[in-house]
Order: C-alpha cells, then structure tokens, then sequence
C-alpha cells in the first residue's frame, strides 16, 4: 500500500516515518511532498493507494488540492486530512469533498496505528492480516482478497458460473499458500462457521445447492438503492456502502464501474444533482436549502459541482427551464 504524505513540515514528516515504520507492516511504503501542487503532480505520475495531506500548506493549499484531485481522480484516491482543533470549518469542507476522515495535531501513534490497521483490513478484506502477511507478496494477498470477494459476490447474485471459476481459483491459491477465508467472513456470507481446512468442501456444496432467495437483489442493485435511500446524507459515500454490504470499496467501486460504465461518485453526484433539478422546478425552496437536501453542507460548492454538470448555475438553470 503507498501512502503519500503532504505536508511542509520536517517535524511532521519525521513523526510519521517514525511510526509507520513502527506499525511494520511489509506491505506499507510511503513518501513525502511539501505542497499542494507536488501533491497533484505526484497523483498523476505514481498513483498512491492512500493521500494523507494537511490543510494549510503553502503555495497550493491541501484543500485545493483535494478538490483538483477529486476533478481530475474522482474517488479514485483514498483520502486523509492533518488539522488542528481550530481548523473545524476547512475539515468540514474537505469531508464534503470525500476525504475518509481527519487526524488531528499533534500526531500520535495510536492513531496512525489505527489508521493503517483500518486501512489494510479493508485492502485485504476477506483475510486475516497475518494470513496476508505470510504470503509475503503484496499482489498476491490482493489477488486473493479479490477472489474470496467474488465468490461471496457470485453466491449472492446466484452466478454459479462465476462462482465456480472463483472456486477453481482460490483452490488453486489455497493449495499454493494454505491460506483460506477469515472465519468470520466466511460465516457472514456462506452462513456456515467451518475450520479453515472444511471451507474448500463448504463451498464445494455451495455450488451444488441453491444460492440465495429469489427476491435478493444484485450487489450493483443494492448499490444504487443504497445511493437513492442515503444521498441527501453529506457523510454518505462508498466507505458507507461498504460497511453496509461487506465488501471492500475497491472491489464495490470496480463492479459499479464494469456494470454501469459509471464511476460510483459520478453516479452519486448526478443522483444528487438530478434530485436538485427536481426540487427547483417544482418547489421555491432558496438555493441553501436545496444543497442541504441533496447531501451538500456548502452552498458555494454545491453551486460549483450544479454548475459543472449542467454547465449553469442552478438559478439560471431555473431560470431557463421556465422560460423554455
């Protein structure tokens, strides 16, 4: 996992190499920029997993870099933001542009380790860090947290052709690496508590049975209803969808895009932005009050985000339909 850390001050750079090396993780590497702008430069030349930036830096400023980010990236990058106690109203701007959440100063390890550790379990999702770990290979631990992700997915969306093509594979990984599915996951998506050495047979008879009720909707199904139910929430987002589903955002945010063609935030904003249109034409509600119903805490930005997408701010927009 590359993290890439942003911020312009030794002090603080020395403090989180100091405590990343000491959470000791062999899949954890990081670096460090000084500013906004070699924040921005470095996303496009060596695609971090992770961005912890501060606020206020000089030059471009943490926060500016975020929403260029987010432009050009869309939820590509996982993000974190550095601030003091006295910066509230900047992290409440940044959590509107998607960032997970904030450390505050002073940095303590507790923290960091909490951080990594929330980090790696959701990157390895499926598995045991220790188990990840053993298999002393980063690409390979990814590769398998994939494959148990797509079983789990196929058995709930009833594909057993898919199904059967992730068993092939993760025999093939488990017979090379003895490693298996965390038995707590196992449970929560195959309801059966088994040894580690049984779940191969488990999911062998799995095959051979029926899947799921006829009733349960497709993971992308229940990504979309999700987004209809909760997009007025500002704090709601993919991270939200993964806790509620079980799966991983990474491999929630590659399925939304194979079946839909679309990003998941692309989709959420137009969800949002669609809701929007609806509420100008057909009530007088103020403009503040029409971002705060669409999931947006800051009128300024929701007008940036309105007008972008529609190529006019939302008063002339209203403006427009009307006279049309």
């Amino acid at each position: 996992m590359k993290i890439l850390i942003a911020d312009d001050e030794s002090l603080v750079c020395t403090i989180f190499s100091h405590h990343i090396n000491q959470y000791g993780s062999p899949y954890v590497s990081f670096e460090f920029v000084c500013d906004g702008n070699e924040l921005i430069e470095k996303c496009a030349s060596d695609t971090p997993d992770l961005i912890i930036t501060d606020i206020k830096m000089p030059n471009l400023s943490g926060l500016e870099a975020i929403e260029e980010i987010r432009k050009s990236y869309s939820d590509k990058f996982r993000i974190y933001i550095l601030s003091s106690f006295t910066d509230f109203e900047l992290v409440r701007s940044a959590l509107q542009l998607g960032v997970v959440d904030y450390i505050p100063k002073p940095i303590k390890y507790a923290q960091i380790r909490e951080l990594l550790e929330k980090e790696e379990k959701r990157r390895y999702m499926g598995l045991e860090l220790a188990d990840a770990y053993k298999m002393n290979d980063e690409k390979l631990a990814l590769n398998l947290s994939e494959v148990i992700q797509r079983l789990a997915c196929s058995y709930s969306n009833k594909d057993k052709r898919s199904f059967l093509s992730s068993l092939g594979e993760y025999r093939r990984l488990f017979e090379s690496y003895g490693t298996t599915i965390e038995g707590s996951y196992f449970l929560e998506k195959f309801n059966s508590d088994c040894k580690k050495e049984e779940q191969i047979d488990v999911l062998k008879r799995i095959s051979e049975e029926a899947f799921v009720q006829d009733n349960d909707l497709s993971i992308v199904e229940k990504i979309k209803s999700l987004i209809k139910k909760n997009f007025a929430s500002v704090m709601f987002g993919l991270d939200t969808v993964s806790a509620e589903l079980g799966y991983s955002t990474q491999y929630l945010s590659m399925i939304f895009k194979k079946e839909t063609g679309e990003n998941f935030s692309s989709y959420l904003t137009r969800e949002r932005i669609d809701h929007a249109k609806r509420l100008l034409m057909t009530t007088n509600m103020k403009i503040k009050d029409i971002a705060t119903a669409c999931g947006y805490n800051y009128t300024n930005y929701f007008i940036k985000v309105f007008n972008r997408q529609e190529k006019l701010a939302p008063a002339e927009w209203k403006n427009m339909m009307r006279k049309n």
